[in-house]
C-alpha cells in the first residue's frame, strides 16, 4: 500500500495553512479572517490636510487652498528666512574667526620679525667686534713683522756681515788685467762688465761682500762705507760709481796690453785691429746711444747677484 498523504487546509485571504480541520475551523472564527473575507469592508479614504488644519478630498483642492492660505505663506517665509539668517550668521562667525586668525598670524609674524631683528643686530655687533679684534691683531702682527724685519736686517748687516769688506777696500783690491780686457773685446762691453762682477763679487762669501740687496722688488741696496752700512739712494748713486770705477780700472790695462803687443801701433796690422776693438769695447762700445741701456742692465744684474733675504 502506498503511504497516506496528509491533507493541508489553506486560507488564501489570510495566508494561513494547517493540517487539521479543527485548527482551520478555529481560524475561520478569528477576527482577522472575518475582516479580510468581509465583502462589504470599507476602504479607508485618502484625506489631504493643510498645515492650517483644513482637510480636502483631492490633491488639487489642497493645492488651490495653499495658494490662498496665509498660514502656509507665512510659514514658508519663515522657512526661507531661517536658512538665510543662518547663512549670514555662519558667514559672520567665519569672518570673525578668520579675522582672529589673521590678527594672530600678524602678531606671530611681528614677533618673529622682532626676534630676527634682534638676532641681526647682535650678529652685526659680533662682526664689528671681531673685525676690530682682527684689525688689532693684524696691526700688532704687522708691527711685529716690521720690527722683526728691521731687527733681522740690522742683525744681518751689523753682526753677520760685521767683517764684510768695505766698498773702498774692494776697489783697492780689485785685480783686473789684460785677460779681462781682451775678453771684453771679444764678448763686448756689456757681457764683459757682467763677467767681471760675476768673477769678483759673485764669487765672494756672502758675509764678506761690500754690498747687499735687501729688497729685490724695490732694488734696495746697502754699501759698506768704512765701518758702517749705508743705504744707497733711489738713483743708485753708489752702484753707478762702482760700475764706473770698475770700467776705468779695466780700461787702465790698455797701455799694458799695448806693451805686450807692439804691433798694435802699426796701422793695418792684425794687432792694431784687435787693439781698436778692445779699446772701443772698454770705453762702453761703439754705439754711445746704448750707454744708458748697458748701465741699466749691468745694475739690474748686480742687484740680482747680491740679493739676500733679511
Amino acid at each position: 500500500m502506498s503511504p497516506k498523504v496528509a491533507k493541508i487546509f489553506v486560507c488564501e485571504n489570510c495566508n494561513y495553512k494547517c493540517s487539521k480541520k479543527s485548527d482551520y475551523d478555529k481560524h475561520v472564527l478569528t477576527a482577522k479572517h472575518k475582516l479580510l473575507t468581509s465583502v462589504d469592508r470599507k476602504v479607508p479614504k485618502t484625506v489631504f490636510t493643510c498645515e492650517c488644519g483644513k482637510e480636502y478630498k483631492s490633491r488639487q483642492g489642497l493645492q488651490q487652498h495653499k495658494k490662498k492660505c496665509k498660514f502656509t505663506h507665512n510659514n514658508e517665509d519663515e522657512k526661507n528666512l531661517i536658512p538665510q539668517d543662518s547663512i549670514v550668521n555662519n558667514l559672520m562667525k567665519q569672518n570673525e574667526q578668520l579675522h582672529k586668525i589673521i590678527i594672530n598670524r600678524d602678531e606671530e609674524q611681528r614677533k618673529r620679525d622682532e626676534e630676527q631683528r634682534k638676532r641681526d643686530e647682535e650678529h652685526k655687533k659680533e662682526i664689528e667686534k671681531l673685525s676690530e679684534q682682527i684689525s688689532k691683531i693684524s696691526t700688532v702682527t704687522h708691527n711685529n713683522n716690521t720690527t722683526n724685519n728691521k731687527f733681522n736686517l740690522n742683525f744681518f748687516l751689523n753682526t753677520q756681515c760685521k767683517d764684510a769688506m768695505s766698498i773702498q777696500s774692494f776697489m783697492e783690491n780689485l785685480k783686473l788685467g789684460c785677460k779681462e780686457l781682451e775678453h771684453m773685446g771679444d764678448v763686448g762691453y756689456l757681457n764683459g762688465m757682467i763677467d767681471i762682477f760675476n768673477n769678483t763679487i759673485g764669487n765672494m762669501d756672502v758675509y764678506k761682500r761690500p754690498l747687499h740687496c735687501t729688497d729685490l722688488k724695490r732694488e734696495v741696496l746697502y754699501f759698506k762705507q768704512g765701518n758702517d752700512w749705508e743705504k744707497d739712494s733711489e738713483d743708485k748713486k753708489h752702484l753707478k760709481k762702482l760700475i764706473k770705477n770698475v770700467e776705468s780700472k779695466n780700461y787702465d790695462n790698455l797701455q799694458e796690453w799695448q806693451k805686450d803687443h807692439p804691433g798694435s801701433l802699426q796701422c793695418d796690422s792684425r794687432d792694431s785691429e784687435h787693439y781698436m776693438k778692445i779699446a772701443t769695447e772698454a770705453l762702453g762700445g761703439a754705439d754711445s746711444n746704448k750707454d744708458s741701456i748697458y748701465l741699466t742692465k749691468i745694475m739690474k744684474h748686480i742687484v740680482k747677484e747680491v740679493h739676500v733675504k733679511p
